[in-house]
């Protein structure tokens, strides 16, 4: 029973480490994306690609991103051309799981029981 305490003790230890690095990581990351977003438009208004301080060198990055604006339009694009390559490669668990409880078997799946412990502050 020792080890069992030493053991659930260290996970609410880690539990709550993780969630202040979750809290810390999301105001670093919204303080990151602000700031580049600052450095951004002082270089454009610079009308430079690249520049470079004392303390790093930075250029503008352009990368084309998606944006689906008709998903039925673009569900018919992938089946007509078996473009599936186009999707990633995830099935959501939860719509899953209603599928299979309403129409029995879905082809090309399996069920796996994944078993984890639900961790309670005493």
């Amino acid at each position: 029973m020792d080890n069992l305490n030493a053991l659930t003790k260290r996970l609410m230890e880690i539990r709550e480490e993780r969630r202040e690095l979750k809290t810390r990581d999301k105001e670093l990351s919204e303080e990151f994306d602000a700031l580049s977003g600052e450095v951004l438009a002082i270089m454009e208004e610079m009308g430079v690609e690249a520049t470079r301080s004392e303390h790093a060198s930075v250029s503008i990055s352009i990368q084309q991103m998606p944006q689906v604006k008709d998903w039925d339009a673009f569900y018919r694009y992938v089946g007509k051309n078996n473009a599936f390559y186009l999707l990633q490669k995830r099935v959501s668990s939860k719509a899953w799981a209603e599928q299979l409880e309403l129409e029995g078997d879905i082809p090309g799946t399996e069920p796996f029981e994944k078993r984890s412990i639900n961790l309670r502050a005493r």
